[in-house]
């Protein structure tokens, strides 16, 4: 019975990380085609927080 939750817990974990990262990538490729323009539907903090993410990448 344990075996199967810690499984079942894995296989979620997986699935979740699976998740985001296809999240991460098509964000990716949206910045990418949109450029400079701003993704539609995301609050301001993000925004910044991003912008911020991508000029500590660059330096």
């Amino acid at each position: 019975m344990i075996m199967c939750r810690s499984i079942a817990r894995i296989v979620e974990f997986k699935n979740i990380m699976k998740q985001s990262a296809m999240l991460f990538i098509r964000n990716n490729i949206l910045r990418k085609r949109r450029g400079k323009k701003e993704l539609k539907g995301r609050k301001w903090e993000e925004k910044y927080r991003d912008l911020e993410e991508i000029t500590q990448k660059e330096k």
